[in-house]
């Protein structure tokens, strides 16, 4: 039963009284993205992976100057500093390309979008220098067409490529963003989509992004234990920003825009 409410295409439901409520978690997101505007750069310990959480704080209204990262039209680099190859090891990676692909639908930018689709099919699909397992966008060829005729206002055709989750290219919360940002543009998950989010969920139920995404699709929406997660003070205080969060389990990513990511999955209203 929970297969088929999962895929039988998703709305928000009605609010809940949660143990932990929305408005608590709205008030510390609040403070959370007042206090990084006030210096956004503050919390970017990047190692050359500013795209990623540039473009991910971008995605959640923080004014990251993302287009710094734009060399030419569609030729989209690590960070606006050199990086390669003395401090990383290819100009691009996949991790960044998939972030910015969220924001730029996010943000209904198809410019940006078409620029760097000129720009993969002028170059094979070899997004930068370096090893192709860094630099490779054809899998993302896609994903990129999809959301091409997202913002052109076409009907989406009944299924994409899932070439991405049956090669098993990514991992983890990559994969996880990859799921949703399709999701954003069909308000469902496909089956295959659906077994992924789900297998990452119970690999591990304290990942606040793994919990907002499984339980947006799940029986009926309900997002208390994500809300759950989010409230806790030692992992997300209230009064100041969090550091490495060893919940999302994603390196060194600065955890109070991780929160507002997962924040605004719960809140997400399909049109």
């Amino acid at each position: 039963m929970w297969l088929v409410s999962a895929l039988c295409g998703c709305s928000d439901h009605e609010a809940k009284d949660y143990p932990v409520s929305l408005q608590d978690i709205e008030k510390k997101a609040g403070f959370y993205a007042e206090t990084i505007q006030k210096d956004p750069e503050a919390i970017i310990d990047a190692r050359c992976d500013g795209l990623t959480w540039r473009a991910l704080g971008h995605y959640v209204e923080i004014p990251y100057p993302i287009f710094d990262m734009e060399y030419n039209d569609g030729e989209w680099h690590r960070d606006y500093k050199l990086c390669y190859p003395d401090d990383s090891r290819s100009e691009i990676s996949r991790d960044g390309l998939i972030m910015l692909l969220l924001t730029l639908l996010d943000h209904k930018d198809l410019d940006s979008v078409l620029r760097l689709n000129g720009y993969g099919v002028a170059h094979a699909w070899v997004m930068g220098e370096g090893p192709k397992k860094y630099t490779s966008g054809r899998l993302l060829s896609p994903i990129i067409d999809e959301i091409i005729e997202h913002l052109s206002g076409k009907k989406l055709a009944a299924e994409s490529s899932d070439s991405v989750l049956k090669m098993d290219t990514f991992r983890g919360n990559l994969l996880a963003m990859y799921v949703w940002t399709r999701a954003i543009m069909r308000g469902k998950l496909n089956e295959l989509e659906w077994q992924t989010v789900r297998n990452l969920y119970f690999e591990n139920k304290e990942n606040p992004l793994y919990s907002a995404l499984y339980h947006k699709f799940y029986g009926e929406g309900d997002q208390s234990h994500t809300l759950d997660l989010l409230g806790r003070q030692g992992s997300f205080p209230a009064d100041s920003l969090p550091g490495r969060v060893e919940l999302f389990n994603w390196g060194d990513a600065p955890g109070s825009i991780l929160f507002l990511v997962a924040v605004k999955i719960v809140k997400h209203k399909y049109k």
